[in-house]
């Protein structure tokens, strides 16, 4: 499950779905209950993690023993934010 979220095969939701049903075995009420949110709310970020904040997941991911962090998606990220076809202003 972490490698098909890794290599994007999955999303955010989808894998704290997984990881409640299977690692834990725990409804949504139930955990919900733990990390001190809604069942329907944690039904929401599992339909879309993109509604939550950072510090609501990170609150739910912190059960599992991990925390939400960033990995680069290629080799130079920062090339996405210049056109090096561009003409320059000089």
């Amino acid at each position: 499950m972490l490698a098909a979220l890794d290599r994007g095969e999955i999303d955010l939701g989808a894998a704290i779905r997984q990881m409640r049903r299977d690692w834990t075995g725990l409804s949504q009420g139930r955990l919900g209950k733990i990390v001190g949110v809604s069942a329907n709310t944690l039904s929401a970020i599992e339909r879309d993690p993109e509604c939550a904040t950072v510090k609501t997941l990170n609150r739910i991911l912190r059960k599992f023993g991990m925390r939400l962090t960033m990995t680069s998606i290629s080799a130079a990220p920062h090339d996405r934010f210049t056109n090096r076809n561009a003409p320059s202003d000089q």
